[in-house]
């Protein structure tokens, strides 16, 4: 007679042991997976905001070295903003989208709120990932149909001390109060198109004091995050004309200098 074959099982000691090895092992991987993916999100980030930098810069040749505009009223009910104007430099519209937030603002239904349906956007894209600096896009005409006309002269490159240092589009949101607050989602860092057509990234520190009312939409506090160093440094967004880039929000809170960033209006 020949003797049976046995196949020696799994103990459910030794099962528990491979699972408990896989759950460290995962737990250790993923993590740098997620900052891998995010590495690379960043970088496609960046090269969005250096394409719409050149933009930036493209347009202001076409229009007499002014900037455009935030937004302008088109009769009967449109409003046609600083994105729209720049949409045909970069071509594609995704371009105003981060990967790793593609639809952070909403600019139609944004401004069906601030509007109540009285206008609408002309429909050259919807999302966008990177606020504007409005202090650089002056506040256009609002519309009679909202009673507003607030038109100003547009920001001429020949006003700027330093293009460079002036901020014109970087990873941000909107509130429902028209703030642009900073949005550091790489990493805590925040992607930035500059004045004079070249992007880098902008470090942010979260605030340990948000004072800020909670936006409505957004669930979340405008001033949660603060630029970390550089002229927009202490402020909540990269907000102003530069006219003494040694000097920012915190330095000027601690009485060592007193020209923050600020509008030429």
């Amino acid at each position: 007679m020949t003797a049976l074959s046995r196949q020696r099982a799994f103990t459910l000691i030794e099962l528990l042991v491979v699972i408990a090895i896989i759950a460290i092992l995962a737990a250790i991987l993923f993590p740098v997976f997620a900052q891998a993916r995010e590495k690379a999100r960043a970088a496609s980030c960046l090269s969005n905001t250096k394409q719409i930098a050149l933009a930036v810069q493209m347009y202001t040749q076409d229009y007499d070295e002014t900037y455009a505009m935030n937004l302008y009223f088109v009769a009967p009910n449109v409003w046609f903003s600083f994105y729209d104007a720049h949409v045909p430099y970069v071509k594609n519209a995704e371009i105003l989208q981060c990967p790793s937030a593609r639809q952070e603002i909403d600019w139609p239904g944004m401004i069906q709120t601030l509007t109540g349906g009285a206008l609408r956007a002309p429909g050259n894209f919807r999302f966008a990932s990177y606020n504007g600096n409005y202090a650089l896009f002056e506040d256009g005409n609002w519309g009679a149909p909202l009673g507003q006309n607030t038109a100003v002269s547009p920001i001429r490159e020949s006003e700027l001390q330093y293009p460079a240092e002036t901020s014109a589009f970087y990873d941000g949101w909107l509130d429902v109060q028209f703030y642009s607050p900073i949005a550091p989602r790489h990493n805590e860092m925040t992607n930035c198109a500059y004045a004079d057509g070249h992007a880098k990234s902008v470090r942010g520190r979260r605030n340990p004091n948000p004072t800020a009312p909670t936006d409505p939409i957004k669930g979340r506090k405008r001033d949660e995050w603060l630029v970390a160093g550089g002229p927009y440094g202490g402020s909540f967004e990269l907000w102003g004309i530069v006219v003494n880039p040694n000097c920012n929000h915190d330095l000027r809170r601690a009485g060592q200098c007193s020209d923050p960033p600020r509008s030429l209006r």
